[in-house]
């Protein structure tokens, strides 16, 4: 039985109230009693666990919530990240008025809900309650904003660094990589890994690092252009720079490599010894540990330092608050209670092994792997934790206009490239024009349907009825 503290407040109140009309003179008729309503507030959390004992064990943790905000009550709901509910249909919810407080999903998502403008502006909360951006990574918060305002928080905070098999450098007699080690270290070490191993006689390709990159699910190549002093677009997400000098110079470095099958475009992996380095995202960790165990001899290790220093991939999986919400306050300190306080971290921490999103709770996190891991203790996951803490973990960017068209082009130009149809120079200065040219179309179109709106808006006074007769 739960018995929420919004409930036992509103209890309290009415009793106060009561008390207060017990001293009225006898013969007076007894007033009754004036309770404070409960607001109902819905979230969609990340939780893959809608099954009935996981459905209780995240609604009895979404209950202590009242505990701390009298007078409101909270409920959790199967959302995109686990719950089976599809973007588009919480969409559309929130534009019927239906939807919930706050949202929790991921990826391209994150453009289909911004594109249309269904979640508030988190800044003027900031201000008011006095919270500091530089809770989160820097680089998390900001791909979580735009011009609009701070449209987003993030669940979780999941840096990626590399997993090494050590027993395959044993084998070719390759010293462990320093931590501090450069991309041409890094370069030089997974040439001598790559080449042929055997399997049951036959002999099998190894790359000697899987490196997400076009081909990856993700366009993961931001933090490398980064790295290199280059960048994938402006600050506004509407002018490409690929054809900077720096994301020039990266994308000459990574290319030989691939071309040369050093390295894997998403492909390879350490269980099966396709690859002796693999990502790794501070979401994998649980499924590093089952998977790979003691089954061979493996390390994490940081990505290495670039010319303008060390940048890694990260996730962006977000929350956002309705901006349709009918308890806007409410949302909010849902929203506060997610990303800036400690109790809902800690117990996806706890039961679920998920990455805080504050980078304060990461020390924490880490001796809680390794209390529930012991093999961890000696793997290097204070990688993971040097990136959420030095804050220089990138997630995937979108271009304001036409994401989707826009990564279309860019995944065409890159394969280009890779497939050697297009040298490095003439992609990237061919996919630069193109996506600022679709950007430009992009934000034409929105200014037509600006305009177009104010002419004919869908809201308003009624035209005027013609009588019959006239």
């Amino acid at each position: 039985m739960r018995v929420g503290a919004a409930a036992a407040g509103v209890t309290a109140v009415g009793g106060l109230l009561s008390a207060c009309t017990g001293g009225k003179a006898s013969g007076t008729a007894a007033q009754p009693s004036v309770a404070t309503p409960v607001i109902e507030l819905t979230f969609m959390p990340w939780w893959i666990y809608w099954n009935p004992t996981g459905r209780s064990i995240v609604q009895q943790q979404a209950d202590t919530f009242a505990q701390t905000h009298p007078g409101l009550r909270l409920t959790a709901l199967p959302g995109p990240q686990g719950g089976g509910a599809s973007t588009s249909g919480v969409i559309s919810s929130i534009i019927a008025g239906t939807g919930p407080d706050v949202v929790g999903d991921c990826c391209g998502s994150w453009v289909t809900y911004t594109s249309q403008g269904v979640f508030a502006d988190l800044n003027t909360y900031f201000k008011k309650d006095n919270v500091d951006v530089g809770t989160w990574a820097k680089a998390q918060a900001a791909a979580l904003s735009s011009p609009a305002g701070q449209l987003g928080l993030p669940i979780y905070n999941g840096p990626v660094v590399y997993a090494c098999r050590q027993d395959i450098l044993d084998n070719l007699g390759l010293q462990y990589p320093d931590p501090q080690w450069s991309y041409k270290d890094a370069a030089a070490l997974w040439t001598q890994c790559a080449g042929t191993y055997q399997v049951s006689g036959k002999p099998h390709t190894r790359v000697g690092a899987n490196f997400w990159w076009q081909s990856h699910s993700w366009y993961a190549q931001a933090f490398l252009f980064y790295g290199f002093g280059g960048a994938e677009m402006d600050a506004t997400g509407t002018k490409a720079r690929f054809d900077d000098p720096g994301s020039l110079e990266a994308a000459q470095w990574v290319y030989p490599l691939l071309w040369n099958k050093v390295l894997g475009a998403g492909t390879g992996t350490i269980a099966d010894g396709s690859a002796a380095f693999e990502p790794a995202g501070g979401w994998s960790i649980p499924r590093n540990v089952t998977g790979w165990g003691n089954k061979f001899k493996w390390q994490y290790y940081p990505l290495p330092k670039f010319p303008k220093g060390r940048t890694t991939f990260n996730n962006n999986d977000f929350w956002g608050m309705n901006a349709q919400s009918k308890h806007l306050e409410g949302a909010w300190q849902v929203m506060k209670w997610l990303t800036f306080e400690d109790d809902w971290q800690r117990f996806c921490m706890k039961t679920t092994l998920l990455a805080p999103c504050k980078v304060a709770l990461w020390a924490e996190f880490e001796q809680q792997l390794i209390a529930t891991a012991p093999i961890l203790a000696n793997k290097g996951l204070n990688w993971f934790r040097d990136a959420a803490e030095g804050g220089y973990g990138y997630p995937e960017e979108f271009f304001k206009y036409q994401a989707t068209q826009a990564d279309t082009l860019i995944g065409k130009v890159m394969g280009d490239i890779y497939d050697r149809k297009i040298d490095v120079p003439g992609g990237f200065a061919k996919v630069t024009q193109q996506v600022n040219a679709l950007e430009v179309a992009g934000a034409a179109d929105t200014v037509a349907a600006t305009v177009a709106q104010a002419l004919f808006p869908t809201t308003g006074a009624p035209i005027a009825a013609v009588q019959p007769g006239l």
